[in-house]
């Protein structure tokens, strides 16, 4: 949940700048960083944002499948797989 803000303007589409979205955008992202600083006390830094950041990116191109229409071809599938396993990962091979 900690990156939602990664990609959560992507989901309200091209619309024009509204106070109402700017204040939300700042929310995400207060709550997002909060999510962060509790992951840092059990994850190393590195990993930490190494997944924070990838779970924005994959979330990101889910909603630019789901949403925008944008292309599913097994090539991306096979990628967000990676993006994925490599999170999976790195977090398993925490020392903490």
């Amino acid at each position: 949940m900690a990156p939602h803000s990664e990609f959560a303007s992507c989901e309200r589409g091209v619309e024009p700048i509204r106070e109402s979205h700017v204040l939300a955008r700042i929310g995400d992202e207060d709550f997002s960083f909060g999510l962060m600083v509790l992951a840092l006390r059990s994850l190393p830094f590195g990993t930490a944002y190494a997944v924070w950041t990838g779970i924005g990116a994959a979330g990101s191109i889910i909603v630019g499948m789901l949403i925008f229409s944008e292309s599913a071809d097994p090539v991306r599938i096979f990628c967000l797989t990676l993006i994925v396993a490599g999170m999976v990962g790195l977090k398993l091979n925490s020392p903490v």
